[in-house]
């Protein structure tokens, strides 16, 4: 049991790796085709392909077909149980891979536990949370119950145009969801904790969120480019991170954001072109991802009953007992 399932997240580490690349090569190039928006839901192909992976993938064998077939002609065509000494790497390789994820999920859970420590008592103005430092915030916190938290000297330090796009941003990350979305790629992370490629594709993602926001925003206000420009660079990076909340870390590359602000929103053919790639991409995807999986075989049962009584003389039934290292199985063909 311990050796398929390390047989079955192997397999799917290789296809998140494989399917990262895929998505570092493309989110660029379908940014400039059709804006920010599309190259974020791009990472949907991850995990779209990983629940295709859980999808049945069985061979069913008709056997009452076969029951007439000579023993010797059903065993040769049948996969001999490979009779092998017991390894404990299978084991120490699970226990290794728990206990990192474990690791991991806990520095995360202590990372984020830190960030809302620095936010101290919150204040409600309005439906906005004002936290008592000023230099957190603007941010998105709560998985369940999203709160929109802006620094202490929010109303002093920005203006009411600044303001409103501040809080519009906020209101974009918490219309689609992007806390929950910023969640699963934590316990992705931990999951994987051991492939570079993962922890390089959170950076890109919360990259991709933040452009995605943005662009959103200014397609609702074509003419605040410059006001939502000078908005972030008033903004203080954060210096406390955390993989859970939507805010702007400290290593956010805020040149590429101010930059994005600047193209216009693509033609509708452009979306469109946009669309249907990304629809292949996740179509051929999940369908790679699930085509990959192991297949197992299932024996329909032979016909019982008056069915049986009607079924020609030569039917015959094979029963095993096989015992390794102390386990016993009795499988019947």
């Amino acid at each position: 049991m311990i050796s398929n399932f390390l047989q079955s997240a192997i397999l799917a580490c290789l296809v998140i790796s494989g399917l990262i690349v895929l998505i570092l090569l493309v989110r660029n190039p379908l940014r400039k085709l059709a804006g920010a928006g599309i190259a974020y839901q791009l990472w949907a192909v991850l995990p779209l392909s990983l629940l295709a992976m859980f999808l049945p993938h069985r061979q069913y064998l008709d056997m009452a077909d076969k029951s007439m077939a000579p023993a010797n002609h059903l065993i040769s065509g049948t996969t001999l149980l490979e009779i092998q000494p017991a390894s404990i790497w299978p084991i120490i390789l699970v226990s290794v891979w728990l206990i990192g994820s474990l690791c991991l999920l806990g520095l995360l859970g202590m990372q984020h536990l830190h960030f809302l420590r620095r936010l101290g008592k919150l204040t409600e103005i309005e439906g906005v949370y004002l936290a008592s430092d000023v230099d957190t915030g603007p941010a998105l916190a709560g998985c369940f119950r999203p709160k929109i938290i802006v620094p202490a000297d929010f109303y002093e330090r920005y203006s009411e145009a600044e303001q409103a796009l501040i809080i519009r941003h906020e209101l974009v990350h918490k219309g689609r969801g992007d806390v929950i979305a910023n969640t699963l790629f934590a316990l992705l992370q931990c999951l994987f904790w051991f492939n570079p490629l993962v922890h390089v594709a959170a950076r890109c993602f919360r990259l991709d969120q933040e452009l995605a926001c943005d662009a959103s925003v200014i397609a609702q206000e074509p003419q605040a480019r410059r006001t939502y420009a000078e908005a972030m660079l008033k903004t203080q990076l954060s210096v406390t991170p955390s993989a859970l909340a939507c805010h702007w870390p400290s290593r956010h590359p805020l040149k590429e954001r101010i930059m994005q602000l600047q193209q216009n929103n693509p033609s509708k053919l452009k979306r469109v072109v946009a669309y249907a790639v990304l629809s292949c991409l996740c179509s051929v995807s999940a369908y790679s991802a699930w085509a990959a999986t192991p297949v197992s075989s299932v024996a329909t049962p032979i016909q019982t009953g008056q069915d049986a009584d009607k079924s020609e003389v030569g039917s015959y039934s094979v029963a095993m007992d096989i015992k390794v290292a102390g386990i016993k199985s009795s499988p019947v063909l």
